[in-house]
Order: C-alpha cells, then structure tokens, then sequence
C-alpha cells in the first residue's frame, strides 16, 4: 500500500468514529484548525459550545437582544411563546460586527439609497425543512424556517444563504396547532420591522458604519 493510500484510509478510519456531519462542514472545521488551531484555554464540549452560543445570543443592541420571545396563539387561543432572532438586533450586529457583509451592505446602500420616498423592498421565505428520512410516516424533527433578505442586495446575491438572515426556526408539530398556523407566525415576525419603537416604513433605523450611519427605510 502506498503512504498516499495509507494516510487517506487512516483519514477514513477517523472520519468513521465520529458523529455524521456534512462533508462541507467537517471540511472546514479541519481547515480552521489548521490554519488557527484549536482555541486556547477553552472547553470544546458540546455544553460549552451551546454555552457560548447562548452568550453572543444574549448580545444587547438597540434594539434588544438578538433572541426574543413573540406570542402567537393556537387554535384554543392559548399564548404560545416562540423564539425568534429580532431582525432589527441581528441586522444592527452584523452591520457592525461582520466586516465582509459591511463592505457589501454599504455598497449596496450606495448604489440604491434608501429614503421614505425611495425605501427598500423586504423579501421574505420559508420553507419546511425535513431532517432524517424524508419518507418515514411520523417525523416529529421537521421543522419551518423562516428567512428574510432585501430586494436591492441584487439577484447575485440572494442566490447566496450568505444574503439572507433566519428569523425563526419551529417545529412543524408546534406549528401546525397556530390559530392559521404558518401565516400568524410569519405576520408575528413582520411586525417587528414596523414596530412602534422603530418602525422601518416611516422612522427607519440607523445602521453603525464606521464613518457615518445611514438611514434604512423599507416600504410597509
């Protein structure tokens, strides 16, 4: 057997013991521990990482913390609380915390400037997402996920995940019993771009660039 051969078998033999993950995925964590390392200093268990998960999910921003909580009611009208990523939150941290999509952003708001009377165009997906067996007769892991990006990123970019933002992942199970199920909660989310706080059709928000913050307005 060739020392090629062997290495590439002792790779596969390795990749075998572990949990299954993408090949994309797993790709790229052996990329990033072998150009930076593994962090320093840090518990790599799995509670660990939910724990510092958690910790840039409790972020403050002007507009709360990234994750909240909404109320949508069943079909009983009971209160049901659901958690979502605030999109005004998470747009404002990745404004100033994301470099690569600030370039972008920017450049975008350049080339199309927003205003009451030119405002941007909010689009909006969902799709149900089906892990595991996507025949088997009861799949309680299936789950909706609700994503949502601008028109004026342009169509190169919206055919990239990169350009658009998850507000809220649920499962199927819990959604289905929602007074109009999907619908209530996809008009839950909407409201928190036309809040009374902050209301993006009439206010807008200021978004934090390094030399000047600009005023993004989206049409109602």
């Amino acid at each position: 057997m060739s020392d090629r051969a062997a290495k590439l078998r002792k790779l596969n033999d390795w990749r075998r013991r572990l949990p299954h993950c993408t090949a994309s995925a797993l790709g790229a964590v052996l990329k990033e521990i072998q150009k930076n390392g593994l962090p320093e200093g840090c518990d790599l268990s799995r509670n660990a990482i939910r724990h510092a998960r958690d910790e840039v999910a409790a972020t403050q921003t002007p507009h709360g913390t990234l994750l909240q909580t909404i109320t949508v009611f069943d079909k009983d009208e009971n209160e049901v609380e659901v958690t979502i990523a605030h999109p005004l939150a998470m747009l404002w941290q990745a404004t100033k915390d994301c470099s690569s999509f600030t370039v972008f952003f920017l450049a975008r708001l350049k080339k199309h400037p927003p205003s009451p009377e030119q405002p941007w165009t909010l689009v909006i997906y969902t799709d149900e997402v089906t892990p595991g067996n996507p025949l088997a007769t009861l799949n309680n892991r299936k789950f909706h996920a609700l994503y949502w990006s601008f028109l004026e990123f342009g169509v190169q970019a919206l055919c990239r995940e990169e350009c658009w933002f998850c507000a809220c992942t649920e499962y199927s199970i819990l959604v289905a019993p929602l007074s109009a199920g999907l619908s209530q909660l996809v008009a839950s989310v909407l409201t928190k771009f036309f809040s009374d706080g902050v209301n993006l059709a009439t206010t807008g928000m200021l978004l934090p660039f390094e030399k000047q913050n600009i005023r993004l307005n989206i049409a109602d």
